[in-house]
């Protein structure tokens, strides 16, 4: 009031500290410091007493909680060690001057109170005696009982007698809560006189030797050296003050300011990541958590994912003590939020993703033997013979569990640098391979009568973790069952195909089918038969028998035969497909290369339509030298020499290699298309798992450029 203050009252040392409760019913303190009780909690509440109120109640909390939870039956020496530390931690985070300080300083009132309370906690346990609240009754009968020495006992009862005298001098004559020493020798003299020393330096001397006695009484029971404080201390201090400047020390500490709050929410909980107690728990643990944030790709990313995934869940604990137990899995969690969207969004929104890919050892799920698994574990949960639209839903879930995790897996090893870009690209297109192959038999049990042949990226096991699936669909009309029209019949069945493929689903985003590239494009039918697609190509095949399909022809356009270069069976009926495939070759390399004057208009047309280029702005894909240049390059190459059976193949970079060999391309030309394209495709790749983004743009102003450039192994 204006009147003052009868007493400073602090009630930080209640359950939760200053984020919780002011009061706490019996039950719920006993729940807590049963669960989450620390050591410097046991130490606190040696001290503890009732003082107002229901005294009979007090003594009944007492008794009932803080007896049991203060003292313990086991003898643990290593208690006087993690108290040193405790000091430690103190002394780094609170003390401004540690050598004027007389209660956090080297030898001062906290160090002598703790080698009192340190025994109290050791023996307390089975020396009913040694439970009092007072330090030096405590140092008493810690003498008596022959725990300490009468010398060692008389030694820091003097020094601290001597340390709590000059502390409330101080406090005395400045009016406030303080603990330092003046600075000034005008402030030190005056002390000296008004304790009744003959001048500073004697003050001083008696100080110092006290200081001493005290350092070294704490020190002789230490059964291990106390580790060091963190190097983040300054940063872990102030999580849990609300008051606290966190974008600062954020900034101080690892470099991005925009963290802490993030790192704040970790350790808001005792058993949080960042929380109180699983730093006691765990040594070194927020270390290891500050040091891989600081030296991710994103700090502020990997803070903000770091705290969502765990917030997923109401009790953090089991994950907690998972990656305590298993570091290299924590800070490969760490980096991988911090360098990838995509990777990040998964996890967050499928927590279990990461007992598999990070527990699990990560890498190498062979997509048939996981599909299995997950359809297996699906027989257990939905009953096939029920409910068709359910048990539909359930496989299609198990689908895109499967590819997602499959997926995170890949870019996991891809940011680690376990796989190169072309084992990416395979490993997904076998991914989408089999997803294809699964979907279809679902649909279509027998698996006869229905081949996808896959062209475009997808053909040439090129594709990357944001591409769609170019896809044709092959029948032969006399597969069909009886009293049906086949078209009709195969229409419906690749349409619930590509429904079960890229329908939304609460497990993840399935994948975009694109059968463009079909006979007649958009306008014509989803399915061909086998037929109907060798008389559109302009293929006589004598064991091909006619049907009723389309007799409109192919125009013959280089672009379609383009895309028939990386025609390849991707699922179904495979000797259906097989027969598809010698009609696209035929198609693709029969006629030699088109005019190269016919290429390059085309490609001139997309660059000016499809890219749209400007200064700072470069489409990777459609943009001028971009991939589509080394894909129009190697396919015009392909169709020339294509009587040379070894340039006949759906893959970009092994048909480079094979005009190479073959020497239908110089050295230089090779070199500069094949470094291109593997730059190229890897930057694509890397513009997706950074971003979680599609986009094959790149901008001066990309989100997370500087980021982007170092993982492509550029500095800037």
């Amino acid at each position: 009031t204006a009147d003052g203050m009868i007493w400073r009252v602090d009630l930080r040392l209640r359950p939760e500290g200053s984020r919780g409760p002011l009061v706490n019913s019996l039950a719920a303190a006993e729940r807590y410091y049963e669960t989450w009780g620390r050591l410097w909690e046991r130490a606190a509440l040696l001290r503890a007493r009732p003082i107002a109120g229901d005294l009979e109640f007090g003594r009944a909390v007492l008794r009932e909680v803080f007896t049991p939870f203060v003292y313990r039956r086991e003898v643990d020496p290593e208690i006087a060690t993690a108290l040193a530390e405790l000091v430690q931690r103190s002394r780094a985070e609170l003390s401004k001057a540690p050598e004027r300080d007389l209660k956090l300083g080297p030898g001062g009132i906290r160090e002598a109170e703790f080698f009192i309370q340190s025994l109290q906690l050791i023996w307390g346990g089975q020396e009913r005696t040694l439970r009092v609240p007072s330090s030096l009754s405590a140092l008493e009968r810690l003498e008596s009982r022959g725990l300490v020495s009468d010398g060692e006992a008389g030694r820091l009862r003097q020094a601290y007698l001597l340390l709590r005298t000059l502390e409330h001098y101080v406090q005395y004559a400045s009016g406030v809560q303080t603990h330092l020493l003046p600075e000034r020798e005008a402030g030190l003299e005056r002390m000296a006189r008004a304790l009744s020393f003959p001048g500073e330096g004697a003050l001083l001397d008696a100080l110092e030797r006290a200081r001493n006695d005290v350092s070294e009484l704490f020190v002789s029971i230490l059964p291990s050296a106390p580790r060091p404080p963190s190097r983040y201390q300054e940063l872990l201090g102030r999580l849990d003050d609300p008051d606290a400047d966190l974008p600062a020390y954020a900034r101080r500490q690892i470099g991005n300011p925009d963290a802490g709050e993030h790192l704040s929410a970790l350790a808001r909980r005792p058993d949080g990541l960042l929380g109180s107690a699983t730093r006691e728990r765990f040594r070194d643990i927020a270390d290891e958590v500050l040091d891989a944030v600081a030296e991710s790709a994103d700090a502020e990313q990997a803070a903000r994912y770091l705290m969502m995934f765990f917030a997923r869940f109401l009790s953090p604990a089991p994950y907690v003590s998972a990656f305590g137990e298993d570091r290299r899995a924590l800070k490969r969690l760490i980096s991988v939020l911090g360098a990838s969207v995509f990777a990040a969004e998964a996890f967050v929104h499928s927590p279990d993703l990461v007992d598999s890919v990070l527990f699990g050892g990560g890498g190498s799920t062979d997509p048939t033997l996981l599909i299995d698994t997950l359809f297996a574990e699906a027989r257990r949960m939905a009953n096939p013979s029920g409910d068709p639209y359910e048990w539909r839903q359930t496989v299609q879930t198990a689908l895109r569990r499967a590819k997602q995790r499959v997926m995170v897996e890949v870019a996991v090893m891809d940011l680690a640098g376990e796989i190169g870009t072309r084992e990416v690209t395979r490993r997904l297109a076998a991914l989408a391979d089999e997803e294809i192959e699964r979907a279809l038999r679902f649909e279509l049990p027998e698996a006869t009568g229905l081949s996808v042949i896959a062209v475009g990226k997808l053909g040439g096991q090129d594709i990357g973790y944001a591409s769609d699936l170019d896809v044709l669909f092959i029948f032969d009309p006399e597969a069909a069952p009886a009293d049906t029209d086949p078209a009709e019949y195969y229409v419906r069945r690749a349409q619930r195909v590509i429904r079960l493929i890229s329908e939304p689903n609460p497990a993840g985003p399935g994948y975009e089918l694109d059968t463009r590239l079909r006979p007649s494009g958009k306008s014509g039918l989803l399915v061909a038969s086998l037929a109907s697609f060798a008389r559109y190509h302009g293929v006589s095949l004598e064991s091909v028998p006619r049907d009723s399909g389309p007799a409109v022809l192919s125009s013959g356009a280089a672009w379609e035969r383009q895309a028939l270069l990386r025609a390849r069976v991707c699922a179904g009926d495979s000797a259906l497909g097989q027969r598809a495939l010698e009609v696209a070759e035929t198609a693709a390399y029969a006629r030699g290369a088109p005019a190269v004057s016919e290429m390059h208009h085309l490609r001139m047309r997309m660059e000016r339509e499809l890219a749209r280029e400007r200064p700072g702005y470069f489409d990777l894909k459609t943009g001028r030298g971009g991939l589509l240049d080394v894909e129009f390059a190697v396919q015009w190459l392909q169709m020339r020499h294509g009587a040379d059976r070894r340039v006949r193949t759906p893959d970009t970079a092994t048909a480079l290699a094979a005009l190479r060999k073959g020497n239908y391309v110089s050295l230089s030309h090779f070199q500069a298309l094949d470094a291109g394209y593997k730059f190229l495709r890897r930057l694509e790749q890397r513009i997706v798992v950074l971003n979680g983004s599609g986009n094959t743009v790149v901008t001066r102003e990309l989100p997370g450029l500087a980021q982007l450039a170092r993982r492509m192994g550029l500095e800037d």
